[in-house]
């Protein structure tokens, strides 16, 4: 795996830096689920958009692979009843880069998210700009 994202920003959205814990499995029916076999699999998330995220995990998955994520975020900025919000979405993998340690760091972009899920990762994104 080579780094080919150097240069200009491909981005709808600009991304912050972001880290929570990802749960995922691989969406559709194939050769990807079968090498995962619809488990539920771990990541670290290391930016966060209202159109996708990266996010490292010690599993190879294929820049083929659709995705369902789901991640808490928590915005202590936010009214109370706002703090802390669980998005699921789905997802697919737009690149793959092996780190030094051997993680893959995996960009994924969203297909489908919830308005409200939106607004609140917008709601967090502006307090962590400042």
């Amino acid at each position: 795996m080579e780094n080919r994202f150097t240069g200009t920003e491909r981005r709808r959205f600009n991304r912050v830096l972001a880290s929570f814990l990802v749960v995922y499995k691989v969406a559709e029916q194939t050769e990807c689920t079968k090498a995962f076999k619809g488990r539920d699999l771990v990541a670290v998330m290391n930016d966060l958009s209202e159109g996708g995220l990266s996010m490292l995990t010690n599993h190879d998955i294929p820049e083929t692979c659709g995705l369902l994520l789901k991640f808490t975020i928590i915005n202590h900025d936010a009214r109370e009843d706002k703090r802390v919000r669980t998005i699921e979405v789905r997802g697919g993998v737009k690149y793959k880069i092996l780190t030094p340690k051997g993680e893959r760091r995996l960009g994924i972009s969203f297909d489908q998210i919830d308005g409200e899920d939106q607004a609140a990762i917008v709601d967090l994104k502006k307090v962590a700009a400042v």
